[in-house]
């Protein structure tokens, strides 16, 4: 039951970033560039990244559930004890994508 809130409250926070992020209402496509991690010791960020499903040249939309599905499927695993997936860099239709 935890665990639930615990992806309740990080979707939560993913989606009020996504939608500051873009107008309300509007949703953009990007293609995703380049995707980083930071934060862990004991894993490997190939691992991580291959975890939570997203990979460089995936399209994905700004709000949209492909992040929120990225924080789930890292969470699944119990892998990590705390996780969020934000936004690092935008240039035109290109995205960057920071797993911390």
């Amino acid at each position: 039951m935890n665990n639930y809130i615990k992806i309740i409250l990080q979707s939560l926070v993913l989606l009020l970033s996504s939608i500051s992020f873009s107008q309300i209402g509007n949703v953009k496509t990007y293609t995703i560039d380049h995707i980083s991690v930071r934060g862990t010791e004991h894993l490997s960020p190939k691992t991580l990244i291959a975890v939570s499903g997203l990979k460089i040249g995936d399209e994905i939309t700004v709000p949209g559930t492909q992040i929120t599905n990225a924080v789930k499927n890292i969470w699944s695993e119990n892998i990590v004890s705390n996780v969020s997936i934000v936004v690092s860099e935008v240039n035109g239709d290109l995205i960057g994508l920071e797993i911390k």
